[in-house]
Protein backbone atom coordinates (compact mmCIF):
# COMPACT_ATOMS: atom_id res chain seq x y z
CA UNK A 1 0.00 0.00 0.00
CA UNK A 2 2.79 2.39 0.94
CA UNK A 3 4.53 1.61 -2.35
CA UNK A 4 1.37 2.46 -4.27
CA UNK A 5 1.17 5.80 -2.47
CA UNK A 6 4.77 6.55 -3.38
CA UNK A 7 4.14 5.65 -7.01
CA UNK A 8 1.11 7.93 -7.13
CA UNK A 9 3.12 10.72 -5.54
CA UNK A 10 6.24 10.46 -7.67
CA UNK A 11 4.96 9.24 -11.04
CA UNK A 12 5.66 12.62 -12.75
CA UNK A 13 9.31 12.23 -11.79
CA UNK A 14 9.43 8.77 -13.34
CA UNK A 15 8.10 10.20 -16.60
CA UNK A 16 10.72 12.98 -16.60
CA UNK A 17 13.55 10.49 -16.05
CA UNK A 18 12.34 8.03 -18.69
CA UNK A 19 11.85 10.72 -21.35
CA UNK A 20 15.21 12.29 -20.47
CA UNK A 21 16.91 8.91 -20.90
CA UNK A 22 15.21 8.18 -24.22
CA UNK A 23 16.17 11.34 -26.02
CA UNK A 24 19.68 11.31 -24.58
CA UNK A 25 20.36 7.83 -25.88
CA UNK A 26 18.81 8.61 -29.28
CA UNK A 27 21.58 8.91 -31.92
CA UNK A 28 24.10 9.00 -29.10
CA UNK A 29 27.10 8.86 -31.44
CA UNK A 30 25.94 12.02 -33.22
CA UNK A 31 27.12 14.94 -31.08
CA UNK A 32 25.14 18.18 -31.46
CA UNK A 33 25.69 21.89 -31.00
CA UNK A 34 24.71 25.36 -32.17
CA UNK A 35 24.89 25.82 -35.96
CA UNK A 36 28.15 27.36 -37.14
CA UNK A 37 30.32 25.90 -34.39
CA UNK A 38 33.80 24.75 -35.46
CA UNK A 39 32.97 21.25 -34.27
CA UNK A 40 29.80 19.37 -33.31
CA UNK A 41 30.93 19.74 -29.70
CA UNK A 42 30.81 23.51 -30.00
CA UNK A 43 32.88 25.31 -27.40
CA UNK A 44 34.18 22.00 -26.15
CA UNK A 45 35.94 21.95 -29.53
CA UNK A 46 38.32 18.98 -29.42
CA UNK A 47 38.09 18.38 -25.66
CA UNK A 48 36.34 15.04 -25.84
CA UNK A 49 38.76 13.74 -28.46
CA UNK A 50 41.74 14.92 -26.40
CA UNK A 51 40.40 13.24 -23.27
CA UNK A 52 39.62 9.96 -25.01
CA UNK A 53 42.95 9.83 -26.84
CA UNK A 54 44.76 10.68 -23.61
CA UNK A 55 43.04 7.77 -21.87
CA UNK A 56 43.72 5.46 -24.83
CA UNK A 57 47.43 6.28 -24.76
CA UNK A 58 47.55 5.85 -20.98
CA UNK A 59 45.97 2.42 -21.44
CA UNK A 60 48.71 1.68 -23.99
CA UNK A 61 51.46 2.43 -21.49
CA UNK A 62 52.15 6.15 -21.78
CA UNK A 63 52.36 8.12 -18.53
CA UNK A 64 49.60 10.63 -17.79
CA UNK A 65 50.73 14.25 -17.23
CA UNK A 66 54.27 13.27 -18.31
CA UNK A 67 54.16 11.69 -21.77
CA UNK A 68 50.67 13.05 -22.52
CA UNK A 69 49.85 16.72 -21.96
CA UNK A 70 46.59 16.44 -19.99
CA UNK A 71 45.06 19.24 -17.89
CA UNK A 72 41.98 17.53 -16.46
CA UNK A 73 41.62 15.94 -13.04
CA UNK A 74 42.74 12.33 -12.58
CA UNK A 75 39.41 10.78 -11.49
CA UNK A 76 37.56 10.45 -14.79
CA UNK A 77 40.80 10.22 -16.75
CA UNK A 78 41.41 7.00 -14.82
CA UNK A 79 37.87 5.79 -15.61
CA UNK A 80 38.39 6.67 -19.30
CA UNK A 81 41.64 4.72 -19.17
CA UNK A 82 39.82 1.63 -17.88
CA UNK A 83 37.47 2.02 -20.87
CA UNK A 84 40.52 2.46 -23.17
CA UNK A 85 39.02 5.67 -24.50
CA UNK A 86 36.04 3.93 -26.10
CA UNK A 87 33.69 6.76 -27.16
CA UNK A 88 30.46 4.76 -26.95
CA UNK A 89 31.16 3.49 -23.43
CA UNK A 90 32.14 6.98 -22.28
CA UNK A 91 29.00 8.57 -23.75
CA UNK A 92 26.75 5.95 -22.17
CA UNK A 93 28.42 6.72 -18.84
CA UNK A 94 27.80 10.43 -19.42
CA UNK A 95 24.09 9.83 -20.06
CA UNK A 96 23.78 7.81 -16.86
CA UNK A 97 25.63 10.41 -14.79
CA UNK A 98 23.52 13.17 -16.34
CA UNK A 99 20.36 11.30 -15.33
CA UNK A 100 21.69 10.93 -11.78
CA UNK A 101 22.11 14.70 -11.74
CA UNK A 102 18.48 15.19 -12.80
CA UNK A 103 17.29 12.86 -10.02
CA UNK A 104 19.38 14.76 -7.45
CA UNK A 105 18.04 18.12 -8.68
CA UNK A 106 14.48 16.81 -8.31
CA UNK A 107 15.29 15.54 -4.81
CA UNK A 108 16.58 18.96 -3.68
CA UNK A 109 13.66 20.80 -5.27
CA UNK A 110 11.10 18.40 -3.84
CA UNK A 111 12.57 18.85 -0.35
CA UNK A 112 12.45 22.64 -0.76
CA UNK A 113 8.99 23.05 -2.19
CA UNK A 114 7.06 19.87 -2.84
CA UNK A 115 6.15 17.95 -5.97
CA UNK A 116 5.21 20.87 -8.21
CA UNK A 117 8.58 22.50 -7.63
CA UNK A 118 10.32 19.17 -8.20
CA UNK A 119 8.57 18.76 -11.56
CA UNK A 120 9.51 22.26 -12.74
CA UNK A 121 13.13 21.98 -11.58
CA UNK A 122 13.42 18.54 -13.19
CA UNK A 123 12.08 19.83 -16.52
CA UNK A 124 14.29 22.92 -16.39
CA UNK A 125 17.51 20.96 -15.94
CA UNK A 126 16.57 18.00 -18.14
CA UNK A 127 15.67 20.21 -21.09
CA UNK A 128 18.39 22.80 -20.61
CA UNK A 129 20.33 22.69 -23.85
CA UNK A 130 23.81 22.97 -22.34
CA UNK A 131 23.17 20.31 -19.71
CA UNK A 132 21.54 18.10 -22.35
CA UNK A 133 24.44 18.46 -24.78
CA UNK A 134 27.10 17.87 -22.13
CA UNK A 135 25.37 14.68 -20.96
CA UNK A 136 25.76 13.13 -24.43
CA UNK A 137 29.56 13.09 -24.65
CA UNK A 138 32.60 12.78 -22.41
CA UNK A 139 32.43 16.00 -20.39
CA UNK A 140 34.39 16.54 -17.14
CA UNK A 141 32.27 19.68 -16.65
CA UNK A 142 29.12 17.53 -16.48
CA UNK A 143 30.71 15.01 -14.12
CA UNK A 144 31.95 17.73 -11.78
CA UNK A 145 28.55 19.44 -11.95
CA UNK A 146 26.69 16.27 -10.97
CA UNK A 147 29.14 15.54 -8.14
CA UNK A 148 28.50 19.07 -6.86
CA UNK A 149 24.74 18.41 -6.94
CA UNK A 150 25.27 15.34 -4.76
CA UNK A 151 27.58 17.26 -2.42
CA UNK A 152 25.04 20.04 -1.94
CA UNK A 153 22.17 17.55 -1.61
CA UNK A 154 23.95 16.15 1.45
CA UNK A 155 24.80 19.66 2.65
CA UNK A 156 21.10 20.60 2.44
CA UNK A 157 20.28 17.52 4.49
CA UNK A 158 23.00 18.39 7.01
CA UNK A 159 21.67 21.92 7.60
CA UNK A 160 18.11 20.64 7.81
CA UNK A 161 19.02 18.21 10.58
CA UNK A 162 21.31 20.74 12.28
CA UNK A 163 18.58 23.39 12.44
CA UNK A 164 16.17 20.86 13.95
CA UNK A 165 18.74 19.75 16.54
CA UNK A 166 19.71 23.30 17.52
CA UNK A 167 16.09 24.43 17.59
CA UNK A 168 15.22 21.73 20.09
CA UNK A 169 18.40 22.24 22.13
CA UNK A 170 19.35 18.66 21.28
CA UNK A 171 22.82 17.30 20.97
CA UNK A 172 23.47 16.84 17.24
CA UNK A 173 23.32 13.24 16.12
CA UNK A 174 26.23 11.30 14.69
CA UNK A 175 24.43 11.34 11.33
CA UNK A 176 25.44 15.01 10.96
CA UNK A 177 29.08 13.99 10.87
CA UNK A 178 28.34 11.24 8.36
CA UNK A 179 26.48 13.70 6.11
CA UNK A 180 29.42 16.13 6.25
CA UNK A 181 32.00 13.44 5.52
CA UNK A 182 29.99 12.13 2.57
CA UNK A 183 29.45 15.66 1.25
CA UNK A 184 33.21 16.23 1.54
CA UNK A 185 33.74 13.01 -0.40
CA UNK A 186 31.67 14.31 -3.30
CA UNK A 187 33.35 17.72 -3.15
CA UNK A 188 36.72 16.00 -3.37
CA UNK A 189 35.62 13.84 -6.31
CA UNK A 190 34.30 16.95 -8.07
CA UNK A 191 37.53 18.90 -7.52
CA UNK A 192 39.61 16.02 -8.86
CA UNK A 193 37.38 16.03 -11.94
CA UNK A 194 37.36 19.79 -12.58
CA UNK A 195 39.37 22.25 -10.49
CA UNK A 196 36.57 24.84 -10.65
CA UNK A 197 34.66 22.75 -8.09
CA UNK A 198 36.96 24.01 -5.34
CA UNK A 199 35.23 27.41 -5.49
CA UNK A 200 31.84 26.29 -4.09
CA UNK A 201 33.71 24.30 -1.42
CA UNK A 202 35.43 27.49 -0.25
CA UNK A 203 32.07 29.26 -0.37
CA UNK A 204 30.40 26.54 1.74
CA UNK A 205 33.24 26.62 4.29
CA UNK A 206 33.06 30.43 4.44
CA UNK A 207 29.29 30.31 4.91
CA UNK A 208 29.57 27.85 7.78
CA UNK A 209 32.30 29.95 9.40
CA UNK A 210 30.22 33.12 9.00
CA UNK A 211 27.08 31.55 10.48
CA UNK A 212 29.11 30.08 13.32
CA UNK A 213 30.74 33.42 14.03
CA UNK A 214 27.34 35.13 13.99
CA UNK A 215 26.02 32.69 16.61
CA UNK A 216 29.11 33.13 18.77
CA UNK A 217 28.74 36.90 18.59
CA UNK A 218 25.22 36.48 19.99
CA UNK A 219 26.66 34.42 22.83
CA UNK A 220 25.47 31.07 21.45
CA UNK A 221 28.24 28.52 21.90
CA UNK A 222 26.61 26.31 19.30
CA UNK A 223 28.27 28.53 16.72
CA UNK A 224 31.52 26.79 17.57
CA UNK A 225 29.96 23.49 16.45
CA UNK A 226 29.18 24.99 13.04
CA UNK A 227 32.75 26.26 12.63
CA UNK A 228 34.15 22.89 13.61
CA UNK A 229 31.87 21.19 11.13
CA UNK A 230 33.18 23.52 8.43
CA UNK A 231 36.67 22.21 9.07
CA UNK A 232 35.34 18.63 9.02
CA UNK A 233 33.88 19.26 5.56
CA UNK A 234 37.09 20.87 4.28
CA UNK A 235 39.24 18.16 5.85
CA UNK A 236 37.23 15.33 4.32
CA UNK A 237 37.49 17.02 0.92
CA UNK A 238 41.25 17.49 1.27
CA UNK A 239 41.81 13.84 2.19
CA UNK A 240 39.84 12.66 -0.86
CA UNK A 241 41.76 15.05 -3.14
CA UNK A 242 45.14 13.90 -1.84
CA UNK A 243 44.25 10.24 -2.26
CA UNK A 244 43.07 10.73 -5.84
CA UNK A 245 46.16 12.74 -6.75
CA UNK A 246 48.29 9.64 -6.16
CA UNK A 247 46.57 7.75 -9.02
CA UNK A 248 49.10 9.17 -11.47
CA UNK A 249 51.58 10.63 -8.98
CA UNK A 250 51.13 13.62 -6.68
CA UNK A 251 53.71 15.91 -8.30
CA UNK A 252 52.67 15.08 -11.86
CA UNK A 253 48.97 15.58 -11.09
CA UNK A 254 49.60 18.86 -9.27
CA UNK A 255 51.57 20.22 -12.21
CA UNK A 256 49.20 18.92 -14.87
CA UNK A 257 45.90 19.94 -13.30
CA UNK A 258 46.85 23.11 -11.42
CA UNK A 259 50.18 24.68 -12.36
CA UNK A 260 49.81 24.21 -16.12
CA UNK A 261 46.28 25.61 -15.96
CA UNK A 262 47.56 28.88 -14.54
CA UNK A 263 48.88 29.75 -18.01
CA UNK A 264 45.61 30.56 -19.79
CA UNK A 265 45.52 32.68 -22.95
CA UNK A 266 43.28 35.73 -23.26
CA UNK A 267 40.05 35.25 -25.15
CA UNK A 268 38.68 37.69 -27.70
CA UNK A 269 35.91 39.74 -26.11
CA UNK A 270 33.54 38.74 -28.92
CA UNK A 271 34.05 35.02 -28.17
CA UNK A 272 33.51 35.64 -24.47
CA UNK A 273 30.29 37.54 -25.13
CA UNK A 274 29.06 34.78 -27.45
CA UNK A 275 29.62 32.15 -24.75
CA UNK A 276 27.87 34.22 -22.09
CA UNK A 277 24.97 35.07 -24.40
CA UNK A 278 24.46 31.39 -25.29
CA UNK A 279 24.34 30.53 -21.59
CA UNK A 280 21.83 33.31 -20.96
CA UNK A 281 19.74 32.26 -23.97
CA UNK A 282 19.20 28.67 -22.83
CA UNK A 283 18.76 29.63 -19.15
CA UNK A 284 16.92 32.95 -19.43
CA UNK A 285 13.61 32.02 -17.76
CA UNK A 286 15.13 30.19 -14.75
CA UNK A 287 17.55 33.11 -14.25
CA UNK A 288 14.72 35.65 -14.18
CA UNK A 289 12.81 33.45 -11.75
CA UNK A 290 15.93 33.21 -9.56
CA UNK A 291 15.69 36.95 -8.99
CA UNK A 292 12.20 36.63 -7.57
CA UNK A 293 13.20 33.66 -5.41
CA UNK A 294 16.05 35.68 -3.89
CA UNK A 295 13.81 38.73 -3.42
CA UNK A 296 11.19 36.72 -1.53
CA UNK A 297 13.42 34.22 0.25
CA UNK A 298 16.71 36.01 0.92
CA UNK A 299 16.50 35.13 4.64
CA UNK A 300 16.11 31.39 4.03
CA UNK A 301 19.08 29.08 4.46
CA UNK A 302 18.19 26.97 1.43
CA UNK A 303 18.36 30.10 -0.74
CA UNK A 304 21.74 30.96 0.82
CA UNK A 305 23.11 27.52 -0.06
CA UNK A 306 22.02 27.83 -3.68
CA UNK A 307 23.54 31.31 -3.93
CA UNK A 308 26.93 30.25 -2.55
CA UNK A 309 26.84 27.51 -5.18
CA UNK A 310 25.96 29.82 -8.07
CA UNK A 311 27.46 33.25 -7.47
CA UNK A 312 31.20 32.53 -6.88
CA UNK A 313 31.39 30.22 -9.89
CA UNK A 314 29.41 32.61 -12.11
CA UNK A 315 31.72 35.48 -11.17
CA UNK A 316 34.79 33.35 -11.89
CA UNK A 317 33.53 32.16 -15.26
CA UNK A 318 32.81 35.70 -16.40
CA UNK A 319 35.96 37.30 -14.97
CA UNK A 320 38.59 34.76 -16.02
CA UNK A 321 40.52 35.08 -19.26
CA UNK A 322 38.67 32.22 -20.99
CA UNK A 323 34.90 31.70 -20.80
CA UNK A 324 33.35 28.78 -22.67
CA UNK A 325 29.67 27.92 -22.49
CA UNK A 326 30.29 24.38 -21.24
CA UNK A 327 31.77 25.76 -17.99
CA UNK A 328 28.29 26.94 -17.00
CA UNK A 329 27.01 23.37 -16.69
CA UNK A 330 28.42 23.49 -13.13
CA UNK A 331 25.86 26.14 -12.13
CA UNK A 332 22.90 25.33 -14.37
CA UNK A 333 21.43 22.79 -11.87
CA UNK A 334 21.25 25.24 -8.91
CA UNK A 335 19.88 27.94 -11.23
CA UNK A 336 17.11 25.55 -12.28
CA UNK A 337 16.35 24.71 -8.64
CA UNK A 338 16.29 28.36 -7.58
CA UNK A 339 14.23 29.24 -10.65
CA UNK A 340 11.67 26.59 -9.74
CA UNK A 341 11.63 28.02 -6.21
CA UNK A 342 10.83 31.39 -7.75
CA UNK A 343 7.79 29.84 -9.44
CA UNK A 344 6.68 28.39 -6.11
CA UNK A 345 7.05 31.78 -4.41
CA UNK A 346 5.01 33.51 -7.10
CA UNK A 347 2.35 30.90 -7.81
CA UNK A 348 1.93 28.61 -4.81
CA UNK A 349 1.65 30.12 -1.35
CA UNK A 350 1.53 26.69 0.28
CA UNK A 351 3.24 23.43 -0.55
CA UNK A 352 1.45 21.28 -3.08
CA UNK A 353 0.98 18.14 -1.07
CA UNK A 354 -2.12 16.56 -2.61
CA UNK A 355 -0.60 13.83 -4.78
CA UNK A 356 -3.87 11.96 -5.18
CA UNK A 357 -5.50 14.94 -6.85
CA UNK A 358 -4.04 16.57 -9.92
CA UNK A 359 -6.40 19.10 -11.41
CA UNK A 360 -5.87 22.33 -13.29
CA UNK A 361 -7.01 24.16 -10.19
CA UNK A 362 -4.21 22.75 -8.05
CA UNK A 363 -1.57 22.94 -10.78
CA UNK A 364 -2.45 26.40 -12.04
CA UNK A 365 -4.08 28.64 -9.40
CA UNK A 366 -6.72 30.67 -11.16
CA UNK A 367 -5.41 34.24 -11.17
CA UNK A 368 -4.28 36.20 -14.19
CA UNK A 369 -0.78 36.73 -12.76
CA UNK A 370 -0.30 33.07 -11.95
CA UNK A 371 -1.60 31.97 -15.33
CA UNK A 372 0.76 34.41 -17.06
CA UNK A 373 3.75 33.15 -15.10
CA UNK A 374 2.90 29.51 -15.75
CA UNK A 375 2.28 30.36 -19.40
CA UNK A 376 5.81 31.72 -19.77
CA UNK A 377 7.28 28.75 -17.93
CA UNK A 378 5.32 26.30 -20.07
CA UNK A 379 6.28 28.09 -23.29
CA UNK A 380 9.95 28.05 -22.28
CA UNK A 381 9.81 24.31 -21.54
CA UNK A 382 8.09 23.58 -24.86
CA UNK A 383 10.65 25.66 -26.81
CA UNK A 384 13.57 23.94 -25.06
CA UNK A 385 12.14 20.49 -25.72
CA UNK A 386 11.40 21.30 -29.37
CA UNK A 387 14.90 22.69 -29.97
CA UNK A 388 16.57 19.62 -28.45
CA UNK A 389 14.42 17.24 -30.50
CA UNK A 390 15.07 19.24 -33.68
CA UNK A 391 18.84 19.14 -33.15
CA UNK A 392 18.65 15.38 -32.64
CA UNK A 393 16.24 14.55 -35.45
CA UNK A 394 17.67 16.70 -38.23
CA UNK A 395 21.39 16.51 -37.54
CA UNK A 396 23.49 14.79 -40.20
CA UNK A 397 26.10 12.18 -39.52
CA UNK A 398 29.24 14.00 -38.34
CA UNK A 399 31.79 14.44 -41.10
CA UNK A 400 34.43 13.14 -38.67
CA UNK A 401 33.26 9.59 -39.39
CA UNK A 402 33.93 10.00 -43.12
CA UNK A 403 37.37 11.48 -42.45
CA UNK A 404 38.11 8.64 -40.01
CA UNK A 405 37.30 6.08 -42.73
CA UNK A 406 39.88 7.73 -44.98
CA UNK A 407 42.45 7.70 -42.18
CA UNK A 408 41.82 3.98 -41.67
CA UNK A 409 42.27 3.30 -45.39
CA UNK A 410 45.56 5.22 -45.53
CA UNK A 411 47.20 3.68 -42.45
CA UNK A 412 47.79 0.39 -40.69
CA UNK A 413 46.65 -0.54 -37.19
CA UNK A 414 50.02 0.25 -35.59
CA UNK A 415 50.65 3.49 -37.50
CA UNK A 416 50.55 6.85 -35.77
CA UNK A 417 48.45 9.68 -37.15
CA UNK A 418 48.12 13.35 -36.22
CA UNK A 419 44.66 14.90 -36.38
CA UNK A 420 43.76 18.38 -35.22
CA UNK A 421 40.69 16.76 -33.64
CA UNK A 422 41.75 13.46 -32.00
CA UNK A 423 38.19 12.12 -32.08
CA UNK A 424 38.93 11.31 -35.75
CA UNK A 425 41.86 9.15 -34.66
CA UNK A 426 39.61 7.50 -32.06
CA UNK A 427 36.97 6.68 -34.69
CA UNK A 428 39.73 5.36 -36.98
CA UNK A 429 41.17 3.20 -34.15
CA UNK A 430 44.59 4.80 -34.47
CA UNK A 431 46.98 6.27 -31.88
CA UNK A 432 48.35 9.78 -31.98
CA UNK A 433 51.84 10.68 -30.76
CA UNK A 434 51.32 11.57 -27.06
CA UNK A 435 52.77 15.08 -27.28
CA UNK A 436 50.64 15.86 -30.34
CA UNK A 437 47.36 14.82 -28.72
CA UNK A 438 46.47 18.07 -26.95
CA UNK A 439 46.44 20.98 -29.40
CA UNK A 440 43.89 23.08 -27.48
CA UNK A 441 44.32 26.78 -26.75
CA UNK A 442 44.90 26.22 -23.05
CA UNK A 443 47.75 23.75 -23.55
CA UNK A 444 50.89 24.55 -21.56
CA UNK A 445 53.71 24.47 -22.42
CA UNK A 446 52.72 25.41 -25.97
CA UNK A 447 53.66 23.23 -28.92
CA UNK A 448 55.73 24.93 -31.63
CA UNK A 449 56.01 24.10 -35.33
CA UNK A 450 59.46 22.61 -34.86
CA UNK A 451 58.16 20.37 -32.10
CA UNK A 452 55.44 19.03 -34.39
CA UNK A 453 57.93 18.34 -37.17
CA UNK A 454 60.21 16.46 -34.75
CA UNK A 455 57.26 14.46 -33.38
CA UNK A 456 56.10 13.59 -36.91
CA UNK A 457 59.51 12.26 -37.80
CA UNK A 458 60.12 10.47 -34.48
CA UNK A 459 56.83 8.55 -34.65
CA UNK A 460 56.92 8.07 -38.43
CA UNK A 461 53.44 9.59 -38.71
CA UNK A 462 51.52 8.08 -41.61
CA UNK A 463 48.54 10.47 -41.92
CA UNK A 464 48.05 14.14 -41.00
CA UNK A 465 44.61 15.77 -40.89
CA UNK A 466 44.60 19.56 -40.68
CA UNK A 467 41.62 20.88 -38.74
CA UNK A 468 40.92 23.01 -35.67
CA UNK A 469 44.13 24.33 -33.98
CA UNK A 470 46.47 22.29 -36.18
CA UNK A 471 45.46 24.54 -39.06
CA UNK A 472 47.33 27.47 -37.43
CA UNK A 473 50.80 25.86 -37.62
CA UNK A 474 52.07 27.51 -40.81
CA UNK A 475 55.59 26.08 -40.84
CA UNK A 476 54.25 22.61 -40.12
CA UNK A 477 51.76 22.95 -42.97
CA UNK A 478 54.64 23.86 -45.27
CA UNK A 479 56.65 20.83 -44.15
CA UNK A 480 53.72 18.46 -44.72
CA UNK A 481 52.86 19.95 -48.12
CA UNK A 482 56.47 19.65 -49.28
CA UNK A 483 56.89 16.01 -48.21
CA UNK A 484 53.47 14.34 -47.84
CA UNK A 485 50.89 13.75 -50.55
CA UNK A 486 47.50 15.38 -50.56
CA UNK A 487 44.61 12.91 -50.43
CA UNK A 488 41.29 14.67 -49.93
CA UNK A 489 39.68 17.65 -48.22
CA UNK A 490 36.24 18.08 -46.64
CA UNK A 491 34.31 20.98 -45.25
CA UNK A 492 31.81 20.67 -42.40
CA UNK A 493 28.88 20.57 -44.81
CA UNK A 494 30.20 17.33 -46.32
CA UNK A 495 31.58 18.77 -49.56
CA UNK A 496 34.82 17.09 -50.63
CA UNK A 497 37.61 17.76 -53.09
CA UNK A 498 40.53 15.76 -54.44
CA UNK A 499 42.21 18.93 -55.72
CA UNK A 500 44.70 20.43 -53.28
CA UNK A 501 43.78 23.89 -51.90
CA UNK A 502 40.36 23.89 -53.52
CA UNK A 503 39.11 23.54 -49.94
CA UNK A 504 41.45 25.62 -47.82
CA UNK A 505 42.91 24.59 -44.47
CA UNK A 506 40.95 26.09 -41.57
CA UNK A 507 39.45 25.20 -38.20
CA UNK A 508 36.23 24.05 -39.88
CA UNK A 509 37.72 21.97 -42.71
CA UNK A 510 39.50 18.60 -42.83
CA UNK A 511 42.49 18.36 -45.17
CA UNK A 512 44.16 14.94 -45.35
CA UNK A 513 47.78 14.21 -46.26
CA UNK A 514 49.50 10.83 -46.23
CA UNK A 515 53.14 9.75 -46.18
CA UNK A 516 54.52 8.23 -49.42
CA UNK A 517 56.44 4.98 -48.98
CA UNK A 518 59.58 6.45 -50.48
CA UNK A 519 59.78 9.38 -48.05
CA UNK A 520 62.76 9.47 -45.67
CA UNK A 521 61.42 11.64 -42.87
CA UNK A 522 64.76 12.17 -41.17
CA UNK A 523 66.30 13.45 -44.40
CA UNK A 524 63.21 15.60 -45.02
CA UNK A 525 63.59 17.13 -41.56
CA UNK A 526 67.28 17.89 -42.14
CA UNK A 527 66.48 19.48 -45.49
CA UNK A 528 63.69 21.56 -43.97
CA UNK A 529 65.70 22.94 -41.07
CA UNK A 530 68.76 23.56 -43.23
Amino acid sequence: MELNKLNRKFWPYYIIIVISACYRFFRLMYPIDFPGSPSPLGNNLIDEGVHLMTARLAAHGYQMYVDVNAQQGPLFMAIYQLMEGDPFAVRVMSVIIGLIGIVAVIAIAHKMGGRAMGIIAGLFVSLNYTYFKESRHGSPDLYAGVLLILAFLLLFRYFDQLDKALGKAMRPKWTLGLLLLTSGLFFGLAIQTKMYAIIPLFAAFGYMAFCGGFLLKKGDKKGLLLIQDGFVLAGATMIVCLLLMFIYGFEETLRGTLLDNLHRPDQAIVDKLISISRFLLVTCVPIVLCGFAVFKGYKERKVHLLLIWICPLLALFIAQSLTWVHYFVLIIPPICILGAYGVKKMVWNTEWERPEKMSLGTLFPQTSTNLTIMGFVTLFIVVCASANVAFLAFGDEPIEYTVADDVSDLSAQDDYVICGDPIISIYADRDQPPEATNLAKVRYPPLEDGDLINITCEFNVQVVVFTYQLSHYEEYKTFIRENYRFYKAYDRDGHSSTTEREISVSQKTFVIYYKPESLDLQQAKRDHFS
